[in-house]
């Protein structure tokens, strides 16, 4: 059995061509292709902020514009994102935010590939949604990684100089070659322990993507 145009193309919501997103491979048949779902949904929640900005704050007027009844079923459409996510059809609603718009993701993602779990993870839309500016989105497990592998290399920065003393400090009398080369193996064994721990949590986020 193929799997649903949207799964096939890393595009949850089946976005256009149009606008130049992040994470875009190629289009095929009008549809864009990302990288990920990762970069699907941040396309999806880009579209929402922009949207948003124009005016756009009921899920009729979201739906109207996104599934055009020249092209869908776009009555069936509202009614299936109104009764997952809860809203009315006329409900004013802040798409800029996480508690909208994942309710509203959530639910298009279901009319556009027929399901959500069976393909997607909650962990890919909420990471969509950072990298596209949903001002409260909660923090990712990427987001973390990349805080605490910043603070890393500012630890190994600083623990470099600290060797450098400890090396003038401990040997006074040796010469300089000697003292270079003893503050490079040790620098170089930290910097190599730094990196085998990010290639650890890098292969943890493969799997989380």
């Amino acid at each position: 059995m193929t799997d649903p145009l949207g799964v096939r193309n890393a595009n949850p919501l089946n976005i256009r061509s149009g606008q130049p997103y992040e994470g875009l491979t190629r289009v095929i048949k009008g549809f864009c292709v990302f990288q990920s779902p990762v970069w699907g949904f941040r396309a999806a929640f880009r579209n929402y902020i922009t949207k948003s900005d124009r005016g756009i704050n009921t899920i009729r007027k979201l739906i109207s514009e996104w599934a055009p009844t020249s092209e869908n079923d776009t009555a069936a459409y509202i009614s299936s994102v109104c009764a997952s996510t809860g809203y009315g059809p006329d409900d004013v609603i802040a798409l800029k935010t996480w508690d909208v718009a994942s309710k509203v993701c959530y639910a298009q993602t279901i009319v556009e590939c027929g399901a959500f779990e069976q393909y997607f993870t909650q962990a890919q839309m909420a990471e969509g949604a950072f990298r596209a500016g949903i001002v409260d989105a909660p923090p990712t497990f990427v987001h973390r990684v990349k805080v605490t592998v910043a603070a890393a290399a500012s630890s190994v920065a600083g623990a470099a100089g600290g060797i450098n003393e400890v090396v003038q400090s401990a040997q006074p009398t040796v010469t300089q070659g000697h003292h270079t080369l003893t503050v490079i193996f040790a620098v170089t064994s930290i910097v190599l322990g730094a990196l085998a721990a990010f290639w650890n949590v890098r292969n943890k986020i493969k799997g989380a993507t």
